[in-house]
C-alpha cells in the first residue's frame, strides 16, 4: 500500500458537488443495506 498523499484544492461550488454526490451514495448505500462500506467511504476524506 502506498503512503502518497494527494491534495485536491476545491472551489465552494466543487466542494459542494463532491459532498451531495457523498451524501447521495451513502443514501443509496443505506437503502441497499451496506452499512458496513459507508464507513470505509467516509473515511477517505
Amino acid at each position: 500500500m502506498s503512503s502518497d498523499t494527494i491534495t485536491l484544492e476545491l472551489d465552494k461550488y466543487e466542494s459542494g458537488v463532491v459532498f451531495h454526490s457523498l451524501k447521495d451514495k451513502r443514501n443509496q448505500m443505506l437503502k441497499e443495506g451496506k452499512r458496513e462500506k459507508i464507513r470505509s467511504l467516509s473515511m477517505m476524506f
